[in-house]
């Protein structure tokens, strides 16, 4: 909205006299811009599948729109990635991939559009968090515009769970003389293979 303010004067009243405030809508883009991961928790080696959403809130269409992601390679294989539509750029320097621009993105969310980035971790990541933010600009926008959350869609990245190994009785106990060693022996059972250090 945009008030408007005019004023009067004469030289009977020298003082501007205001008018009543009149307000115009300016209709404007208004972009609902999210970001969301497959999963909450990966292990090493899982594939990572991000998906964007894009669609135009405003009452007027945008123009110009174009959909950018700065890649995390220090824990994704860079040579596993899958970009969806694929008919964008891949920048290897700054490891950005950009999409084709939107020439219009209509208003009043009659429009979605949908891109996804998928890639595979990497080994030793395990313990770290992956986040990643995807970015636009448009003709009508004065700076970078971030997918919601703001802050990145963050996952951890932590080894698979095991299920408790479970041990057998090691069957009745034979009497033995004071002072002697006993030793017991048995299998531990697991549905997963377990590591003990």
């Amino acid at each position: 909205m945009v008030p408007n303010i005019a004023t009067a004067t004469s030289t009977q009243n020298p003082t501007p006299i205001p008018s009543q405030t009149l307000e115009v809508e300016v209709c404007a883009p208004r972009f609902d811009f999210t970001k969301a991961a497959d999963r909450a928790t990966y292990s090493e080696g899982d594939v990572v599948t991000w998906t964007v959403r894009l669609s135009n809130q405003g009452g007027a269409p945008a123009t110009g729109v174009v959909v950018s992601d700065n890649v995390d390679v220090f824990r994704l294989d860079e040579s596993t990635l899958v970009f969806t539509p694929a008919t964008g750029t891949w920048n290897t320097s700054t490891k950005t991939y950009t999409w084709p621009a939107i020439g219009s993105l209509a208003g009043n969310g009659t429009q979605t559009v949908i891109f996804s980035i998928s890639g595979q971790l990497k080994p030793g990541t395990n313990g770290q968090r992956i986040c990643d933010t995807a970015q636009l600009i448009a003709d009508q926008t004065t700076s970078p515009v971030l997918s919601s959350p703001t802050t990145g869609t963050c996952s951890d990245i932590a080894p698979p769970a095991c299920d408790p190994a479970s041990f057998p009785s090691p069957g009745p106990i034979q009497a033995v003389r004071s002072g002697s060693d006993v030793v017991f022996s048995w299998p531990a059972l697991s549905p997963a293979p377990v590591e003990y250090h």
